[in-house]
């Protein structure tokens, strides 16, 4: 094999979508210097693009407009190759269970070490760092080109809403949730919390779900806040803001111990 592009269609008729320069190096036998001249005309012709220091992608001609690949379609791959842990987060898992409202622009990842955010063409990825990702409830989705990890609908609402900077707010929490919550087991939600350190997403998440509740609203969605607030009565949480600001002078919420700094108002 000679030639670079021969390689590329190589692994495209295997259906690899990836491939990194140390493998192409040594399948092609040429040096650094040359690999590297083959590897700029191929970025310039539109046939791959590069997300990573020596690890480039295969844009097939309906993903050259994009200049890049969908995320879920090489994220597993590039954090096996930079041997990170990692889940599908936030807005990007609430759109894999039909409830993010509106699809993300950007597509988020918490990993287990710090990671600069990736921009490849018109593909953004953000990753937030998680210092302990393990015995966390993931679940793995099938996409185009193998599985990769998502957060359970449980824990998703855990980070929603503790990394509410990152979504929008509380008021796109507040929207997320009435969609996700059709999707959140009641007794893993429990063991959630009871595996977790921190009981202040607990409260928000209970008090936006009172807040929210409408006469539509099923069952569940009421067997879930009685849950909740059961739960937190034996825990004696402190009174925790709603969300970051100023605190004085605001009403304080009994049953969610909860301090009323701002307005929930959802978009459904």
């Amino acid at each position: 094999m000679k030639h670079l592009t021969d390689y590329i269609n190589q692994l495209q008729a295997h259906g690899e979508v990836f491939f990194i320069s140390g493998q192409a190096k040594k399948a092609l036998n040429i040096s650094r210097q040359a690999l590297n001249i083959s590897l700029s005309r191929a970025r310039k012709k539109g046939i791959i693009t590069t997300v990573a220091k020596n690890f480039h992608l295969i844009l097939r001609p309906e993903y050259q407009i994009l200049k890049c690949l969908p995320a879920n379609y090489f994220i597993s791959f590039l954090m096996g190759y930079w041997g990170v842990d990692y889940y599908v987060a936030l807005l990007s898992a609430a759109e894999c269970y039909g409830a993010a409202h509106q699809k993300p622009q950007i597509y988020q990842i918490i990993v287990s070490k710090r990671v600069n955010p990736i921009r490849c063409g018109k593909v953004a990825i953000d990753f937030i760092y998680k210092k302990d990702l393990t015995n966390l409830p993931i679940n793995k989705f099938e996409g185009p080109t193998g599985y990769y990890k998502v957060s359970s609908p449980e824990l998703t609402a855990m980070d929603l809403l503790l990394y509410p900077k990152q979504v929008g707010g509380i008021n796109r929490i507040a929207t997320i949730l009435e969609e996700l919550t059709d999707s959140i087991d009641i007794k893993k939600l429990l063991e959630l919390a009871k595996t977790s350190k921190k009981l202040n997403w607990l409260q928000r998440l209970g008090f936006i779900l009172e807040q929210t509740i409408s006469p539509n609203d099923e069952q569940k969605h009421i067997e879930l806040i009685r849950v909740l607030k059961k739960y937190l009565r034996q825990q004696s949480p402190r009174y925790v803001p709603l969300t970051s600001g100023n605190t004085k002078s605001k009403s304080k919420n009994k049953d969610w111990h909860i301090i009323v700094n701002t307005k929930i108002e959802g978009d459904l």
